[in-house]
């Protein structure tokens, strides 16, 4: 099997993390394990989400997150208490081929009280469990290899997270009450051409704390284009 491996480290300098951070952290418990039927396009697999609380010596702790499915298993590490992302390992399976993309932030930039940070967009869906959903926002998505064109603002694109609403989802014979989120782009100038080849994508969300993801409706990331759905089977905590 063909491997190979791609690695980004971001240095950014003289940044302040978050003075007014939108997102709490829900406790997530430690050995927390979900299970999720995943449709995409025409076929059925599954897919293995646990998350495991790592102390280092200096006092400090993170959620790490390990998504495995098939065709890619993902890796973040999220600092708790903040909920912001400074790590993720990916690795894309095809066929023979395995693609392994390693990002990294070594410090954060200023971020406003409207914005979330990420390093990719696989993390987003694991750090918006600590979305305001008491106190409901507009969110922008800020990402440290994409900084702003000040040149060119004509030319953009911008990703936003909001509220749309509670919902009870019916998932096999369970029924869920849940809150429902929305990843959308708005693009300008130039951009604007391509507005209609950004896929919805929805995000539901258990009402009681930790809000774990029960439902996903989206594109796998950039550059994919598979529509795919993604359905809690099972939560548990292990021991």
């Amino acid at each position: 099997m063909k491997r190979f491996l791609f690695v980004s480290s971001f240095l950014l300098i003289g940044g302040v993390l978050f003075s007014n951070n939108p997102l709490s952290d829900p406790s997530i418990p430690d050995n927390e394990r979900i299970s999720y039927s995943v449709l995409r396009g025409k076929e059925y697999s599954n897919a293995l989400q646990t998350v495991s609380k790592i102390k280092a010596d200096d006092g400090s702790s993170w959620y790490r997150v390990l998504l495995s499915s098939p065709v890619q298993d993902i890796e973040v590490d999220i600092r708790t208490g903040t909920l912001v992302p400074y790590r993720s390992r990916r690795v894309q399976k095809t066929g023979r081929t395995e693609y392994t993309t390693f990002s990294e932030i070594q410090s954060a930039p200023a971020v406003n009280d409207d914005e979330i940070l990420l390093v990719d967009f696989n993390d987003l869906s694991h750090i918006l469990r600590g979305y305001p959903f008491s106190d409901p926002k507009t969110l922008k998505l800020v990402f440290p290899y994409n900084p702003e064109n000040k040149d060119n603002k004509k030319d953009s694109i911008t990703f936003r997270v909001k509220y749309i609403k509670e919902e009870t989802l019916d998932i096999g014979s369970e029924s869920y009450d849940s809150y429902k989120l929305q990843l959308s782009a708005k693009m300008t100038g130039g951009m604007a051409m391509f507005s209609g080849m950004v896929p919805k994508t929805f995000f539901w969300y258990s009402i009681e704390k930790p809000h774990y993801l029960l439902r996903y409706e989206g594109s796998g990331g950039m550059g994919d284009s598979e529509r795919i759905i993604m359905e809690v089977e099972s939560y548990e905590i292990g021991r």
